[in-house]
């Protein structure tokens, strides 16, 4: 028997603070990426560069999208606030998952795809405490 309980969104509250969780999340993935891009020659490294700025530009998207979200239901997003910018390394939000600012190299493409890998298929969404964006992502709005 399973005793794990679907992930509820359930309240206009509930889902303004989750959308703002999304902010969060996503605004911790611009650090790295940047500083990651950053270290990255475009002479030498034209395909890394254009692969890294990509994901970089799809988290900023993704960050728009969870703030036009929130703004449509009546919230407010906020990117003021002084713990959206703790020192690195830091925890990614809601998780355990360890950012760090890294040069291009086997230690960023690591945490890269730690923090990128998809759930498991069949994998319940998580409320905290997940694993990767993939759980995250994957939130069951009203269900």
């Amino acid at each position: 028997m399973n005793d794990e309980r679907p992930v509820r969104i359930d309240t206009l509250d509930s889902l303004r603070e989750h959308l703002q969780w999304a902010i969060e999340l996503e605004h911790a993935t611009l650090p790295p990426y940047l500083t990651t891009l950053y270290s990255l020659d475009p002479e030498r490294n034209p395909a890394a560069v254009e692969l890294v700025s990509g994901v970089f530009v799809e988290e900023m998207l993704h960050l728009a999208l969870a703030a036009n979200l929130l703004n449509a239901v009546g919230g407010t997003p906020r990117l003021d606030m002084p713990e959206m910018l703790p020192p690195h390394p830091r925890k990614l939000p809601h998780s355990d998952l360890e950012l760090s600012l890294v040069a291009f190299g086997p230690e960023a493409l690591e945490m890269f795809l730690r923090l990128e890998q998809p759930a498991a298929p069949g994998a319940p969404p998580e409320d905290e405490g997940y694993e990767t964006i993939g759980q995250r992502r994957r939130r069951r709005v009203g269900r």
